[in-house]
């Protein structure tokens, strides 16, 4: 949940005290940053609608032509008109041999309402995409490029868009994350190198949308399939005894990277894959820079048995929203081992917890003080003589102003990566 704000921040400074899962931290002036509006406007030509006909011919758009009601889009790759998708929005079109359908056929809309017939010239079922080919003639089509995601950042700025009507397109604005850990899709279990994360919102409109980075290039391709289709706020069980633990809700997002997508099609897309050289604007570097300068600092508190602290985030779980209880994050903000973090996890009344640093080292440590008004948790680490660390810095919130908008950074799980 970052955006840039209004006045430049000189350091990582700490804003608020400790929330579960992460800390807040102000970021830099956005105003040379290209706005949404401009990148939505340069790339919305090259998101297509991407659906499933039946009942009619291929290319017969008629009265007799049945829509599979469902939303799905697609990036335009080349102006030639090779489109990327997800492969489950196209499932139907062939069977598993790869053989076209006699009853089932796609087709790739365009936001202003031309739409052709297209065909599968490839698939990966494990990545869940598919790579389609329409004919428009002598008609040179707008194309995305692939981002190059070599030196990418957490808390860089992406859009998530799609075209599940052929009207106006869905735009969601957060930042680039990264998982820990393998991320399950569908029915395989990815590499958290072919994954890449967002807090931009969960939506089952954005399915085989591009995530776009702020020059309106292909950072991946959004899955929809793990995405609940309940209103917020609706449990699946009603009747379920509010004491039994939760399993995992399955309601995340999955972006398969351009690596991974680059690595798939390769010889598909060797003729219109240009190499993109990554340049950040000066603004965008300084709110990376703030989100790195924090993320040393930021530990995980663990308040269950100390041999059990976890390490990995569930497949079925990236974003982490639904880490165990006694599990969260904190801060150093002392170097002889003050820690802030949650009040909450303390609530039980424990009063020991494990620390772990961002560098893997575990410490104990013992509860000081606990404002359960405030949801504030004090600890002292129990650091080996000679032992100091390095604390962040703590800032007057007296001084940030309404509409300042901030990093959440947190590591309730591995030490060597921290969620935004």
């Amino acid at each position: 949940m970052t955006s840039l704000f209004t006045r430049p921040a000189r350091r990582a400074s700490l804003i608020s005290a400790a929330a579960l899962l992460g800390l807040g931290v102000l970021l830099p002036n956005a105003s040379a940053q290209t706005s949404v509006a401009e990148i939505v406007d340069a790339a919305s030509p090259a998101v297509v609608n991407v659906s499933v006909l039946f009942g009619s011919a291929p290319g017969d758009f008629g009265d007799k032509a049945v829509r599979v009601q469902r939303p799905g889009s697609g990036v335009v790759l080349s102006s030639g008109g090779l489109i990327l998708t997800n492969s489950h929005l196209v499932a139907e079109v062939t069977d598993e041999e790869g053989k076209p359908s006699d009853e089932f056929w796609a087709v790739v809309s365009f936001r202003r309402g031309l739409q052709y017939p297209a065909t599968v010239v490839a698939r990966d079922e494990r990545l869940d995409l598919a790579l389609l080919q329409i004919n428009a003639g002598s008609t040179l089509l707008p194309a995305l490029p692939l981002a190059d995601l070599e030196g990418r950042k957490a808390g860089e700025r992406v859009l998530a868009m799609s075209l599940a009507s052929t009207a106006d397109p869905d735009v969601f604005a957060g930042v680039l994350g990264f998982p820990g850990d393998p991320v399950q899709l569908r029915d395989s279990l990815l590499d958290a190198s072919e994954v890449l994360l967002t807090d931009a919102r969960f939506h089952a409109s954005l399915d085989g949308g591009p995530l776009l980075d702020d020059k309106g290039r292909l950072l991946g391709l959004y899955n929809s399939s793990h995405v609940s289709t309940r209103p917020d706020g609706f449990d699946e069980d009603p009747d379920a005894d509010p004491k039994t633990p939760k399993e995992p809700d399955t309601d995340y997002a999955v972006i398969v990277s351009a690596g991974a997508i680059r690595k798939t099609f390769e010889r598909q897309l060797s003729s219109v894959l240009e190499p993109v050289v990554n340049v950040r604007s000066e603004d965008e570097q300084e709110a990376v820079s703030v989100i790195e300068g924090i993320a040393p600092y930021v530990v995980s508190v663990w308040t269950g048995e100390a041999d059990q602290h976890p390490t990995v985030c569930s497949p079925a779980d990236p974003p982490a929203r639904l880490v165990p209880e006694t599990l969260g994050s904190g801060v150093v903000i002392d170097a002889r081992g003050l820690v802030l973090s949650s009040g909450d996890l303390f609530a039980s009344g424990v009063e020991t917890a494990s620390v772990r640093l961002a560098s893997g080292e575990t410490f104990p440590a013992k509860l000081l003080a606990r404002r359960p008004l405030r949801k504030v948790a004090l600890l002292q680490l129990e650091l080996p003589e000679g032992v100091s660390l390095s604390p962040a810095v703590l800032a007057d919130s007296t001084q940030a102003l309404a509409g300042e908008l901030v990093a959440v950074v947190g590591r309730p799980y591995s030490a060597a990566t921290s969620s935004v």
